[in-house]
Order: structure tokens, then sequence, then C-alpha cells
């Protein structure tokens, strides 16, 4: 199995976004838009610290690792995902 292109699932909301201005269309574009970015996030951090990210509670996980970074970035990514 290839590994996943993310930019792929953007598209994909990018696709439901601009194919109708009803409410489902539009909820499930922000949740690609989401998990497009989280996929790119955890990928960064699995690469980055060598480390895999298990699923079980990944978002809350990744979300309290960036917060507690010492680099300012991290943090400001962490803070994003918060809002």
């Amino acid at each position: 199995m290839s590994k996943f292109d993310w930019k792929e699932l953007y598209e994909v909301g990018n696709h439901l976004k601009n194919y109708s201005k009803e409410e489902a269309y539009q909820r499930s574009a922000i949740g690609r838009y989401y998990y497009s970015s989280f996929g790119h996030v955890k990928e960064y951090y699995e690469k980055s610290f060598r480390r895999i990210l298990s699923s079980e509670n990944a978002h809350t996980k990744l979300i309290n690792i960036l917060t507690n970074s010492p680099f300012v970035e991290e943090q400001k990514l962490g803070k994003n995902y918060m809002n």
C-alpha cells in the first residue's frame, strides 16, 4: 500500500465545498480539511520524533504534544487545533 497523499483529501474538501452550498456538503468539506491537516501534522510528528502515534486518542495526544512543545511553531500548531 502506498503512502496516502493528504493533499488529495484536501482537494476532495474543495470539491464538496464547491459542489453545493447545502449544509451537509459544507460540513463534509470542513471534515475533509480537518483530516487532511491532521494527517499532515501526524506525519510530521512521526517523522520528526520517530514515534508512531497510536490511533487511540490520537487527536488529543497530538494536540497535547504540540502545545507542550519547546518549539513555538509546534505550540502554534497545537493551539490552532484547539480552536
